[in-house]
């Protein structure tokens, strides 16, 4: 009879083990399932993603950078062929120069002219077409300064830089 209890007593023991055991591993398979379950395929975003580009056209002539490339602020990425801008901003600085002239002669002429019309030497139309001219050079002047701002821009605009530090997606 303690033989029999002892045995009873062993089965009931290795019974709870049984179902300690498949506890833990009933746990082990959820907690398992859990970690399978926190692993989710996806896609990265990017924070802050730019394109860039040049408001002016013209051939590549140059590429400083490649795919996943780290760049620093305002390093040269692109580099478009500038002889043609070159050119236009010499050609608008002789437009310029030539149109200073013209104004300095015109300032000339005017106070010439205004030194007659005050002696009563000429018309008051002759003095009007002087003013005329004068303020036609005055507005070449001004056309001319805006021509070379333009032409300068746009040999900036030659070459594209990196607004911010990031890495080159493409």
């Amino acid at each position: 009879m303690i033989t029999k209890l002892k045995r009873l007593k062993s089965e009931r023991l290795m019974k709870r083990l049984r179902v300690i055991q498949c506890f833990l591993v009933i746990t082990a398979g959820l907690l398992a399932g859990q970690c399978l379950a926190a692993e989710k395929s996806g896609v990265l975003d990017w924070y802050q993603q730019m394109l860039l580009s040049t408001p002016v056209s013209g051939v590549v002539e140059q590429v400083n950078v490649i795919p996943g490339q780290q760049v620093k602020q305002k390093q040269k990425l692109l580099k478009l062929d500038d002889r043609g801008f070159r050119a236009q901003v010499k050609k608008a600085e002789g437009v310029l120069s030539r149109a200073t002239e013209t104004h300095i002669e015109a300032r000339r002429e005017m106070d010439r002219a205004q030194e007659l019309f005050d002696r009563t030497a000429i018309s008051v139309h002759e003095r009007d077409l002087v003013k005329i001219e004068y303020t036609k050079a005055i507005a070449s002047l001004k056309e001319a300064q805006a021509e070379l701002v333009q032409a300068k821009l746009d040999l900036e605009y030659s070459e594209i830089r990196a607004p911010l530090a990031g890495t080159v997606l493409q």
